[in-house]
């Protein structure tokens, strides 16, 4: 049995050619046409916008745990010292202070993502992959 091109046999370049075929006319294929400048561009801002998120729902995480569980709990089983307990008190509140800032920051770049993400249809017209 002869090998096409890439070493796909016969029935498998016929039924992948088919696939293709169908998402190209019902509108599910891509443009075959290079991404243009302002593409990578737009796709590069999305994905800045999603690794910031990714690091601060991580922060916003830790600082939560730190100052909703962790603190308390070390105050309460007596684990700190009594000089230490109290600054420990006292750091809670701006703790959650940076918590809340963190998720504000997540909540707008979540939405610039998204209205960077509207760019992205410009080559890619589906919503959902």
């Amino acid at each position: 049995m002869p090998l096409e091109r890439g070493g796909v046999t016969g029935a498998a370049a016929r039924a992948r050619e088919l696939c293709a075929d169908y998402a190209l006319r019902e509108g599910y294929g891509m443009d075959p046409e290079p991404l243009n400048h302002l593409d990578w561009v737009t796709t590069s801002h999305v994905l800045h916008w999603i690794w910031l998120i990714l690091a601060f729902v991580f922060l916003f995480a830790a600082h939560m745990t730190l100052t909703h569980a962790i603190i308390p709990s070390l105050i309460d089983s007596g684990h700190l010292p009594d000089g230490v307990r109290e600054r420990a008190r006292k750091m809670r509140i701006p703790l959650y202070c940076i918590a809340f800032v963190c998720l504000g920051l997540v909540a707008l770049w979540g939405f610039l993502g998204i209205d960077a993400a509207k760019g992205i249809r410009h080559f890619w017209p589906t919503i959902w992959i």
